[in-house]
Parts: C-alpha cells; structure tokens; sequence
C-alpha cells in the first residue's frame, strides 16, 4: 500500500528528498498512519497537534497520546491549546469552520517558524467522496466537483489515494494504535451525517463507491486546468481594465459558449472584488441576464460591486463616477403626423407616426424600445424630458396615480439612474418611462380609434429594430 501512495505524491510531485515537512497529528489513525508512512520516506519531519479545547478529558487524552507518540517516533512537536468554541462565538461562525480555519493559519506560522517547506494532512479518500457529495447537496459547480486538491501551495494530502478502510489495514499490520474523536459519531455535523449515513447507502449499491467517487473528483481537477486555460486566454483578449473596475465587450460573449461567458463574469468579479469569497452561482446568473438588458440596466454585487450593461459591453467594479446627462425637454410636432427627435450628445433618437387602431393591431410588435398610446386621449403637447418634481403615472384602469419618485423607489431604480431616465409626458403626467411601463390612462383599448407610435432608436445598436408601419 505504500507503493500506491508513493506512485500518488510522485504523480502529484508532493515532495522531494531534501524537504522539511511539517505535519499536522490530531492522533487519529488518519494522522497517525501519515507519519508512519512518512518516516518510512526518511523525510525530515515536524509535527504539530491542536487541541480545540471541545471535548474536555477527551480532548486532553489525545494532546497527550500525540506527545507520547511523537516522543517515540523521535519527532520535535509543538502544541498548541485554542478554544474553538469561544473563538466561533466571537468571529459568529460553526464550529467546523472556525476549527479549519485556526488550524491551518496555526500550520503555517509553525512551518514558517520551522522552516518547512510543506505541510501534510491526513485527508483520505473517504473525506473526498464526503466533500463531493457535500458540495453536490449545497450546489456547486465544476470548482467544487474538483474536490479536495492533493496539493495546495505549501499543503499535501499524500493519503487521499487510500480509503478509509485501507488505513485501518495498514495500522492494524504495523501494530500502531491510534486514539478515536468520539465527536465523529455525532450527526448533527453534516459531513458526519454524509459519512456515517449516506456513503454506507453508495457502499451498498457498489462496494467501490467511495473510489469512483474520489476518482470522479480527480477527472474533474484534470478538467479545470483545461477550463481555467482557455478562461485565462479568453480573459487575455476580450477583458479591459478601468480604472475602477472592469469592462467586457459585448462581442466577447457573442462568440463564446453559455458557460464560458458565464466563467468570463465570476472571474470579472472576482477580480474586481479582490476575492471569491460570497461570490456564487446566483450572481453570476443576475449579471447574465444584464447581457440582454437595454443600456443602462444595472446589478447591485456583493462588496459595493455594480454590473452596468453599456451600450457595447458590460462593466463590473465599484461605482464609477458619471456626469450626469444634461436636462433634456424636447416637445414633439407631430401636426404631420410623423416625427423625428434626436437627444442632444447622445447617440439615440425617438421617432413617431399615427396610425389607424386597425393597422395597429394587426401589425404592431410590442418590445422595451417601443411603446403605443391612445392617440385621442392626448389633449396637449407632449415633451420627451428628464424628469420634474410633480411627475406622476396613472397605474390602474381605476386612475388611481403614483408620483414617479415613489415608482422608483418601489422599483428599486437607484438614485444615480433616475437623473438620466428618459420620458414621454404630457404635463406632469408621464406617458411612458422609455424602457419600462406606460400609463395606464394611455394605453390603447379596443375602443381606441388612432394609435401613436413611439420607437427609441439607438444607433450602431444591435437592439435597433428597422421596421417602421
């Protein structure tokens, strides 16, 4: 069994000769069986064993079965004693957690103090077809299909070739006892529960479940590597840097398959955050739908982040300062029956014709950048404007109103995009807020008689819709 573990850390490269390596002894058979096959390596070795301080006698018997071990094996060790409980308390985290984190944070002050050039943990392949199944239950992706790595920076798992009952064999022919967490049989921890309830079940149904499942994880992490490269030459070419954030052009997502563009947006964000942390699926979602989203349309991400889909891309990072666009009141002629008006500075217009309710309804294709009125039931001129304090919009048939501000702020419009929203109104009452709902007091019913057809035009815009009745 050595041999297999040993064909394992050379296919990994987990270590060479000349290394340092510390290890980490909680005193279980995992740990106890990484020494022995490491000393059987002639490696020069360290040791350290936390005691979390959760167990109480328990916890001290196996402080003190790690010293005597060590003590034999003719291994320096260091202990070090932290209350994880007080400490979950504190930092408001589970207990697994905040355990893992110390530990390694603990391993690599040691190591660096012992300078040692990597750290080995016990993990096995029983805990990778745990964390598999652990990760599938949550929700994961191809990341967390990978599992645990065999080696992460300074951190080796040279055991993760072995199954649980694999140790057990080879500590039993060694004559080498071991001390047991009592707290491993308790199943309100979720990995406990997967562990002693759900992968006894996958035994049943094929006594190698635990193998395949490992060896599924080890086909995934071969999969990532090609992933991450061709994300990594995607990047390359298509991402632009800003000065506060980053900008995708929307020709990168156009050629590019479903999940590279969504790996393309988790990355744009995770770079643009500094971290991955409470980065997950449903973001990446919320900012793929903003890729068919009008200009303008925005995406509230962790970190104080902003998704802003622009005219020609997409931009994520912080909050990017902005003139705001100048007041904009244009009234529209429409004595011919057509008009034609073009925003100042701005690379869009807004073109109008009446038309007979009859064309209308058998003709008219009703889209975000398009809207049509009940022609007769405009009284006076209407404007194409920003909006004015007193704006309001009729929101049922009954007439009952809303004042725009409240609209929104019910809508969850932010304050930076209201200054730039575009209006059709006449007076104070709003027709149309260009992109999103019209009056009701305007819409065209089956009793209407002429119909006004409004079209916003952007042009260069691969929304721009050329037919015109």
């Amino acid at each position: 069994m050595w041999e297999i573990v040993d064909g394992y850390v050379t296919r990994h490269k987990m270590f060479t000769s000349g290394d340092r390596i510390l290890v980490g002894v909680s005193g279980g058979a995992d740990s106890v069986c990484l020494v022995r096959y490491l000393l059987d390596r002639s490696l020069d070795l360290r040791a350290v064993h936390i005691n979390h301080m959760l167990r109480g006698p328990e916890s001290d018997r196996d402080e003190a079965f790690v010293r005597s071990f060590c003590k034999e094996q003719g291994i320096p060790l260091t202990v070090r004693r932290v209350d994880v409980g007080w400490e979950a308390s504190q930092r408001g985290l589970g207990l697994e957690e905040t355990g893992r984190m110390l530990r390694y944070r603990i391993f690599s002050e040691i190591a660096k103090r012992e300078d040692c050039h990597k750290i080995a943990v016990g993990h096995h392949a029983d805990d990778q077809a745990e964390t598999l199944l652990f990760h599938i239950a949550r929700g994961t992706g191809l990341d967390g299909m990978c599992g645990i790595a065999p080696v992460n920076k300074k951190v080796i798992r040279p055991l993760l070739c072995l199954s649980k009952k694999e140790i057990l064999v080879i500590l039993e022919r060694l004559g080498q006892n071991y001390v047991t967490d009592s707290s491993n049989q308790e199943e309100h921890y979720r990995r406990n529960y997967i562990r002693n309830r759900i992968l006894p079940l996958f035994g049943e149904i094929n006594p190698k479940a635990v193998e395949h499942i490992s060896s599924l994880a080890e086909k995934m992490r071969k999969l990532s590597v090609l992933v991450e490269n061709r994300i990594d030459s995607l990047w390359e070419r298509h991402a632009i840097v800003r000065q506060k954030g980053w900008f995708l052009p929307e020709t990168a997502w156009e050629e590019i398959s479903e999940y590279e563009t969504e790996a393309l947006l988790l990355k744009m964000m995770e770079k643009a955050a500094g971290k991955r942390k409470d980065l997950s699926a449903v973001h990446v979602t919320a900012v793929k739908e903003l890729l068919l989203k009008p200009e303008g349309k925005r995406q509230n991400l962790p970190y104080g982040l902003v998704a802003v889909r622009e005219g020609k891309g997409l931009y994520i990072g912080e909050k990017e300062e902005e003139l705001p666009r100048d007041s904009v009141d244009l009234t529209v002629d429409l004595t011919e029956g057509v008009a034609q008006l073009m925003i100042p500075g701005e690379e869009e217009s807004f073109f109008f014709n009446v038309l007979d309710a009859e064309t209308y309804f058998k003709n008219a294709e009703k889209n975000d950048y398009t809207a049509f009125f009940d022609y007769d039931k405009i009284k006076s001129r209407i404007h194409i404007r920003t909006k004015k304090s007193g704006d309001y919009l009729v929101i049922d048939q009954a007439g009952h109103k809303k004042k725009l501000r409240r609209y929104f702020i019910d809508h969850k419009i932010p304050a930076s995009a209201r200054e730039e929203m575009l209006l059709l109104a006449e007076g104070s009452h709003v027709l149309w807020i260009v992109g999103e709902r019209i009056s009701e007091a305007y819409k065209v019913t089956e009793h209407t008689q002429t119909v006004l057809r409004v079209q916003k035009i952007r042009r260069k815009s691969k929304w721009q819709t050329e037919s015109v009745f």
